[in-house]
């Protein structure tokens, strides 16, 4: 779980300029990530933050997505 965790992460810090300027929960998720990171938390308390942010964070997937196939067709 914590691998899922450190990918969005990587995602979110690649498209971070783009998904601040149209998501507004993208820097409290972000804060919310270094800190399970920085403190290490359990597994079961890594997966039900997961859970419970499982919308934002599909809108973040969904958001890079929509960004990368833009860029795909502007190139």
């Amino acid at each position: 779980m914590i691998i899922k965790v450190m990918e969005l992460e990587e995602n979110i810090l690649k498209h971070k300029e783009y998904l601040l300027s149209v998501y507004q929960n993208t820097e409290s998720l972000l804060s919310q990530i270094s800190m399970i990171l920085d403190f290490g938390l359990d597994n079961d308390k890594v997966r039900e933050w997961y859970r419970l942010n499982k919308s934002s964070i599909n809108t973040i997937y969904e958001l890079i997505e929509e960004k990368e196939k833009s860029e795909t067709l502007t190139n």
